[in-house]
């Protein structure tokens, strides 16, 4: 069973900016793949003909489109309005922030010049959003050679499971808490089923 995690779609316009993040997160084991795009105009153009993304960074000022005219338009369409975004940006104004919670931005993030905050806050986003909560499977339809998206993470924790390990000893060995080994473990049950797989005495314990 392969491991192909769903990409991250990176829309921001500064390259610098790109390069510095996508760095950090690679340093911190990301194995989402990161696909970028520099203007509103060519992430509304990537979600309407690639793969779904599980996740959506998104930079406000940017040249054309901007990120808060993407965010509405992608949040008031049915096939997209469920991908969580996060505004990751400079701007510290109250006007934009109230207008991305509006729109429907799920997280607000400010870019920071210090690497070592950087790496910090991009740690925590990576954590909450890729390893402990659930996000939404995409209805698109999927090829049997696609239809088994477990992630290494998943994988690992279903097979500890599966050798009759508990949540809590599962836990232990992996070093991550109780509830992620939940979390993990629910993403798995709903991949499975998604893909019309019967999954034998695979439960939640």
């Amino acid at each position: 069973m392969s491991s192909k995690p769903a990409p991250i779609l990176f829309v921001e316009d500064s390259l610098d900016d790109f390069e510095s993040i996508s760095r950090t997160l690679k340093k911190e084991n990301l194995l989402n793949p990161l696909k970028h795009v520099t203007s509103g105009e060519r992430g509304i153009a990537y979600l309407r003909s690639e793969a779904e993304p599980c996740l959506i960074l998104l930079d406000l000022n940017m040249t054309g489109m901007g990120g808060i005219e993407f965010l509405k338009i992608i949040k008031q369409d049915k096939d997209t309005k469920e991908i969580p975004v996060i505004i990751l940006t400079s701007s510290n104004d109250e006007p934009d922030i109230r207008a991305c919670y509006a729109y429907g931005a799920n997280s607000y993030m400010l870019k920071s010049s210090d690497l070592t905050i950087l790496a910090s806050s991009l740690r925590r986003m990576k954590e909450y959003w890729l390893d402990t909560v659930l996000l939404p499977l995409s209805d698109r339809p999927v090829s049997n050679d696609e239809a088994f998206k477990l992630t290494s993470p998943e994988i690992e924790a279903l097979t500890w499971i599966a050798k009759g390990k508990s949540r809590w000893e599962t836990g232990i060995i992996l070093g991550i808490c109780e509830d992620t080994v939940k979390f993990r473990l629910e993403k798995c049950r709903r991949k499975l089923d998604a893909a019309n797989t019967t999954h034998g005495d695979f439960h939640r314990p």
